[in-house]
């Protein structure tokens, strides 16, 4: 696996606040294999610098073998036509619900352009010019999301125990470490589509950034994603967001899942909020 060299990055996402969270049974993204570990594993937080780590090519074969989508083994649908990176307009932060050993070959089945791996490590699976189905109708146009996936089982609001199935797929916190490269991650995707839209003429950029939450259902058109990503991943992404002044999903607001609740709002965005009044 090949180290991949980001943008410029800016900590202006980071988040060291306290939150707290609350949730629903749902059914969690990452399991499309049975999880490596049960148990939660506490991962120490090592001073050097975000590592990147290329595995585009593992995940191509896995994901698309024989110009066909690939889910559990079973081809569900024909391959998406490669779309423009600049008509990329929304950033979809996800949880993969499932803890797995750093060492695990499964990282390349998961349906997202990005991983934070649990040591912080950022795994790139896919181009920003591969649509995934990853994010339901935020993965379509106008929207044409990029999808994050944080790897472990977390709480649906920090601190309350309504973790996914803890029992069989462990109970986890999103490490500093992994909200500090995830606002790195994020800083990558805005300049890589902002500079994408300029070399095409189009203006592209990112205009949201989003909790699966918000846009998850099942094919019965009921929400399905309750708890992704947790109060404590999407407060730092959020955070990240109003920094630099990209939308979020204000109240009420959802797409065809549920809509953020109050106590996932981050203090940034009650700040933004209340300076708006």
């Amino acid at each position: 696996m090949a180290a991949i060299t980001p943008g410029p990055f800016s900590l202006l996402g980071w988040v060291m606040a306290q939150i707290w969270q609350d949730g629903t049974e749902w059914a969690p993204d990452g399991v499309d294999a049975c999880p490596d570990i049960a148990r939660a594993t506490t991962h120490p937080e090592p001073v050097e610098p975000i590592r990147w780590v290329d595995i585009r090519k593992q995940a191509g074969v896995e994901r698309y073998r024989n110009g066909r989508y690939r889910f559990s083994g079973r081809i569900k649908r024909t391959y998406y036509k490669p779309r423009p990176e600049s008509s990329c307009r929304t950033v979809v932060v996800h949880q993969m619900a499932v803890t797995r050993k750093r060492t695990s070959s499964r990282w390349d089945k998961v349906s997202a352009h990005y991983v934070i791996a649990p040591d912080g490590d950022i795994l790139q699976l896919f181009d920003h010019t591969v649509r995934l189905i990853s994010s339901n109708s935020l993965d379509r146009a106008p929207h044409h999301a990029i999808n994050i996936e944080v790897a472990g089982n977390f709480e649906g609001h920090d601190g309350t125990g309504d973790w996914w199935k803890p029992d069989t797929f462990g109970r986890g916190r999103a490490t500093d470490r992994q909200l500090l490269a995830l606002a790195e991650c994020l800083d990558h995707i805005s300049d890589s589509v902002a500079a994408a839209g300029k070399r095409d003429n189009t203006g592209g950029r990112i205009e949201l950034v989003a909790p699966h939450r918000v846009s998850g259902r099942n094919s019965k058109g009921r929400p399905n994603r309750p708890i992704c990503p947790g109060s404590r991943v999407w407060k730092a992404a959020e955070t990240w967001a109003v920094e630099e002044g990209i939308r979020v999903p204000g109240p009420g607001e959802k797409y065809g899942g549920l809509p953020i609740g109050d106590d996932w709002r981050s203090d940034a965005w009650r700040r933004h909020i209340a300076s708006m009044a």
